[in-house]
């Protein structure tokens, strides 16, 4: 009568296991890994299971392959709860079902600032804090949809930088998304060069007067009305020999420090009190 062994033997040369094992009464032998879209990657470790790509290709960085990621320029989140995920929506920040857009570049009406052609280099509206965001001197976390140092000790200031959104050109935007919560700290974003260039900031402080604020941008300064407890819109541009730094209705514009090099990288700023950024979009324009 064929033995255990010889049964096994037999069978690994006749792939046949299971039929040694029902009659042992053995474990059943391990199947090889599963590779449901033949295309060279297990089911586990591919990121499109279901539709073959053998070069695992995601833009986005989401975890979901290009080949079967409905949105591949965002990862899949809907930062302004209008059914939308970012990636696919072209006002990320600004609900608008509809998707208007007159001028048809990248960006909706909702939230078109320029008439020109205008290009979304980037929107990130902290889903979790990808490897491109680069911590300073403290770490920071994601709370409540939204990202913030894990703590600001009096005096101190932490920057979070992006180290892939680059800007460049003579036109072009960055807005944050910032909640403000009583008046306290300082919050904002700068432009920050790897080749030794000034920074370039945009931020906000509580100004002596109770209850106001002021704005800064290339040292100067203005005093500006209360600011809504809540989600605060901070923009800073640039339209050729103009920046001007600008929230909610009050524009400072200045002329630029330097001039933006395609290396200059987007870091958010905050100082003196925990701050929450809720998302940051990069856009540029054509003109």
């Amino acid at each position: 009568m064929l033995g255990r062994i010889g049964c096994i033997a037999a069978a690994l040369a006749l792939g046949m296991t299971s039929a040694c094992n029902q009659l042992f009464d053995l474990e059943p032998t391990s199947a090889a890994p599963e590779d449901a879209d033949g295309d060279g990657t297990i089911d586990v470790l591919d990121n499109c299971p279901q539709v073959a790509n053998s070069d695992q290709a995601d833009a986005d960085q989401d975890g979901l392959g290009d080949a079967c990621d409905a949105c591949v320029h965002g990862v899949d989140h809907d930062e302004d709860r209008d059914g939308l995920q970012d990636g696919c929506d072209n006002c990320p920040a600004i609900s608008n079902a509809d998707q208007a857009n007159s001028d048809g570049d990248d960006l909706g009406d909702a939230c078109d600032v320029d008439p020109g052609v205008q290009r979304r280099v980037a929107f990130d509206g902290f889903l979790d804090l990808g490897a491109a965001w680069v911590p300073g001197t403290a770490d920071w976390h994601l709370v409540d949809d939204s990202v913030a140092p894990v703590s600001v000790a009096p005096g101190d200031d932490y920057g979070l930088l992006n180290r892939r959104a680059k800007i460049s050109g003579l036109k072009w935007l960055v807005e944050v998304g910032i909640f403000v919560e009583g008046q306290g700290g300082q919050f904002g974003v700068y432009l920050r060069s790897p080749n030794g260039l000034p920074d370039r900031p945009c931020y906000i402080l509580p100004a002596a007067a109770p209850a106001m604020w002021q704005l800064v941008s290339a040292g100067s300064v203005i005093t500006i009305a209360p600011l809504s407890t809540g989600l605060v819109r901070l923009r800073y541009r640039r339209d050729g020999a103009n920046t001007t730094c600008e929230v909610v209705g009050h524009a400072m514009t200045t002329a630029p420090v330097v001039a933006v090099v395609p290396e200059d990288v987007v870091s958010l700023y905050s100082a003196y009190g925990v701050t929450r950024f809720a998302y940051v979009e990069i856009v540029t324009s054509g003109g």
